[in-house]
């Protein structure tokens, strides 16, 4: 796909901001700000260093791009609250999330996991543009696309092959956005709020319906609709995650037997009734740690989610969020 138009952003864009700057701790701290916090280290030419960044808030969308004349590594901390794609349209970049490492050059496209740190080193020459999505859009998104809520996070896989069609379609995607912010004074163009939802939608849609993540194999082949009993028994562990419950409390409040019960959660929901339990303490808790109020223990969010042994708890979290309780409770 040409990036012929995947460039810098006009200046005359409306609500446009740019931020040019040659002190790597400036720039640094700009960008702690603005995007998400990080450890910068400048490995080219030290001299050669000039930060330019440029951001443009559409609705809960934005759109950025990215520059530094220099090599340069950034160390990124996770943001439970963005989904965040990079797109390379210059130079090269290499990309390390957990266990996994991608280098390439123009038209890479990396996702970030919101839940996982991740490390890019960028080539002097190299040039990015980036789309920020709030998690929350994207969690609502798929639960309308399954057609009921979501018992753990959306994790997508980090890199979209460029031979892929979800390439081809993302990168389509991108060039019309872009032709759409691009002002023009002899031929000005409006983004409305109405288009900005869409071309959103649009970007998700493409991103859960073509790429590889938590819930793709539930959306490409959709359980049989769940017997009555399985979802009294959902409803009735939501509601009752807090409380001591046990195999035989959930079957008893169902009025099903443990083995009808177990049985109906392993044929329709590829899970076991004390699983879903389990699902839904850790996303009260990492919801609860999220936003809890100065002076909140992670004890006191654990017991409140019925989690009572705190080292298996810890442990349980740091698996399905890639950072320890404490650590969300501090950000």
């Amino acid at each position: 796909m040409p990036l012929d138009l995947v460039s810098p952003l006009a200046s005359s864009a409306p609500g446009m901001q740019e931020f040019v700057c040659r002190d790597p701790r400036r720039a640094s701290d700009y960008m702690q700000r603005a995007f998400t916090h990080h450890q910068m280290n400048v490995l080219g030419v030290p001299n050669r260093f000039k930060a330019q960044i440029q951001t443009l808030q559409l609705g809960s969308l934005r759109l950025s791009t990215l520059a530094f004349d220099t090599e340069v590594e950034l160390a990124q901390d996770p943001d439970p609250n963005y989904l965040l794609i990079s797109t390379q349209t210059q130079g090269s970049a290499e990309v390390r999330c957990a266990d996994r490492a991608y280098e390439g050059g123009s038209g890479m496209v990396v996702i970030d996991s919101p839940y996982l740190p991740v490390i890019k080193r960028f080539s002097a020459d190299s040039r990015r543009i980036h789309l920020r999505f709030d998690t929350k859009a994207v969690e609502a998104c798929c639960a309308r696309l399954l057609g009921h809520g979501l018992e753990r996070p959306v994790h997508f896989s980090p890199f979209i092959p460029d031979a892929a069609a979800t390439h081809r379609h993302w990168m389509a995607l991108l060039q019309l956005l872009l032709t759409y912010v691009e002002q023009d004074p002899t031929s000005p163009s409006s983004l409305s709020a109405p288009m900005v939802r869409q071309l959103e939608e649009t970007a998700l849609l493409i991103l859960l319906n073509e790429h590889e993540h938590t819930y793709s194999q539930e959306l490409h082949s959709p359980a049989p609709w769940a017997p009555v009993h399985v979802r009294r028994a959902e409803a009735y562990i939501r509601a009752h995650a807090g409380d001591p419950l046990t195999l035989s409390s959930i079957a008893e409040a169902v009025d099903v037997s443990i083995r009808t019960l177990t049985q109906g959660f392993r044929d329709f929901r590829q899970s076991t009734p004390m699983g879903f339990l389990k699902d839904i303490r850790l996303e009260g808790a990492h919801s609860d740690l999220r936003s809890a109020k100065p002076g909140t223990t992670v004890a006191e969010v654990a017991s409140t989610w019925g989690c009572s042994h705190l080292g298996r708890f810890a442990e349980a979290y740091r698996q399905r969020f890639g950072e320890t309780p404490s650590e969300t409770l501090r950000r």
